[in-house]
């Protein structure tokens, strides 16, 4: 967060290079970059208190995940929302911010990851690529927080999994990186949020997918959100739990509720 690009200079004899001297841009003096970096510690120290060191890469990732976007708010107006001191000491940054601060806390708890730039539905974005338990996924932050993916502020803000632990075949339907390097293939799926919690579903079982529902509902969670393996299961179950209203013989008394669907990544959500 101190240093913002840098300047260099060339050296040549007889038309050949012999040297290059490079010169970082500074935004801050020497004393300012400790005290920065105090404040930031004393907020980080207090924030990786409630996940251990002996936790599994995948509660690490998931924790850092749901930290920052419960707790940090999306704002382009944000001040130093390219670096990790607007997500600490101010609450609120931008996809660059965001990408920093979980590779930063990440890393503090040694999990490799990176940050990868380029576009994300035709905007500039960036977002992470990070190694749990030996094997590559992508982690998209920003896109964890609905108020940014939903593109309305005011909503009330819930944390998205969608973008929390995906496969390169998912993530390239609307993220493309800009590097001059190839980017390891991510193909394992067995961290992916809907894997690891269980609610990934491969074939149609109507009463274990109405159980992940029912389970929700009688919890007083206020969403809930299952991912299927086709698109036939996937329009199976919205034909079954939504249009042919099934969802009532799961989750008993319901009245109300909404539903948000998810073609492209084949995730139905259901909100009480």
């Amino acid at each position: 967060f101190w240093v913002d690009g840098y300047s260099y200079t060339e050296y040549s004899r007889a038309g050949v290079l012999t040297g290059l001297k490079f010169a970082p841009k500074y935004t801050m003096d020497e004393a300012a970059r400790q005290e920065t970096q105090a404040a930031i510690d004393e907020k980080v120290d207090v924030l990786l208190g409630g996940i251990s060191s002996e936790d599994s890469d995948y509660q690490k990732a998931r924790f850092i995940f749901d930290t920052l976007v419960r707790t940090v708010n999306y704002d382009l107006n944000a001040e130093n929302n390219q670096n990790i001191i607007s997500v600490f000491l101010n609450g609120e940054t931008v996809c660059q911010g965001y990408a920093c601060a979980t590779q930063y806390l990440l890393r503090l708890l040694n999990i490799q990851c990176t940050i990868v730039t380029g576009k994300a539905d035709g905007d500039a974005h960036a977002w992470n690529l990070v190694r749990m338990d030996g094997n590559y996924y992508y982690l998209d932050t920003t896109w964890g927080n609905s108020r940014y993916y939903g593109k309305d502020r005011s909503a009330e803000k819930y944390v998205n999994y969608n973008y929390l632990g995906i496969t390169s075949e998912e993530i390239s339907t609307s993220h493309q990186a800009d590097t001059i390097y190839t980017l390891p293939e991510c193909t394992a799926t067995a961290d992916n949020y809907y894997v690891h919690e269980g609610l990934y579903f491969d074939q149609w079982d109507p009463d274990a997918i109405g159980e992940k529902y029912a389970k929700a509902w009688e919890n007083g969670q206020k969403k809930v959100s299952v991912k299927f393996a086709t698109p036939e299961l996937y329009e199976q179950a919205v034909q079954f739990f939504i249009h042919d209203e099934k969802i009532s013989n799961y989750c008993d008394g319901i009245t109300t509720m909404y539903y948000i669907e998810n073609k492209e990544q084949k995730i139905l959500s259901i909100s009480f």
